[in-house]
């Protein structure tokens, strides 16, 4: 049979001479009670979003916080490229907040911070791509001086120039006098004797998302 050992248990008094009996006690303190970090998500733009170039990227987050009014929380915005944005300071009574700006060219990371009254922050990042345009190309109509047997075409002499050296394809539309004559790099020369009158061709080239134009009195 096993016998369980008593616990021991020590009291601390006090016996003054006249027999009365005090007992000491340590208080104990608790300080405020530890608040929570706000909780901060991104709702837009999708992850590895591309851009075009001059496009406005719009970003928007939801905020939460247990312990804190949300319209006081404070927000931080930045990118790895470009900064820090302008975004909105607070987010509105129902925790949401966005930003609308242009960004440079390249990859961004955009970070947005959340902060309450007592220090505590969370963020939250979403990477994006801001495709750069091409240059325009430099063009010509040949020949120079054309005749009325003549086929009239449009000739790249300067390629386009693309900023993240993504290969480049161009398309081509012809008009006379505003209206569409053609979508190839050649007008036939029959056309253009029957359809010219005195008129002008204009050769627009696009080289993705550019359009430069080329004109030429035949």
């Amino acid at each position: 049979m096993l016998l369980r050992k008593p616990a021991l248990i020590l009291v601390l008094g006090l016996t003054a001479a006249c027999g009365a009996k005090g007992e000491f006690g340590l208080p104990t303190t608790s300080g405020p009670k530890a608040t929570a970090a706000p909780e901060l998500t991104i709702s837009e733009p999708a992850a590895d979003r591309v851009y075009a170039e001059r496009e406005e990227v719009e970003l928007r987050i939801a905020v939460t916080d247990a312990d804190t009014a949300l319209a006081s929380l404070s927000l931080s915005w930045a990118s790895s490229l470009d900064g820090e944005l302008a975004g909105s300071a607070h987010p509105d009574d129902f925790g949401n907040a966005s930003l609308v700006q242009r960004m440079s060219v390249g990859q961004h990371l955009l970070t947005v911070t959340a902060t309450d009254a007592e220090g505590n922050l969370s963020a939250a990042s979403v990477a994006v791509t801001v495709n750069g345009a091409p240059s325009a190309p430099v063009v010509e109509i040949q020949p120079g001086e054309p005749g009325t047997d003549d086929d009239l075409v449009a000739v790249v002499v300067g390629g386009a120039q693309d900023p993240e050296g993504d290969p480049l394809t161009y398309t081509w539309s012809w008009t006379l006098e505003g209206v569409g004559a053609g979508d190839t790099d050649t007008i036939d020369a029959d056309r253009t004797e029957r359809e010219q009158r005195g008129g002008w061709w204009w050769w627009p080239a696009t080289a993705c998302k550019t359009a430069p134009r080329a004109t030429r009195r035949p």
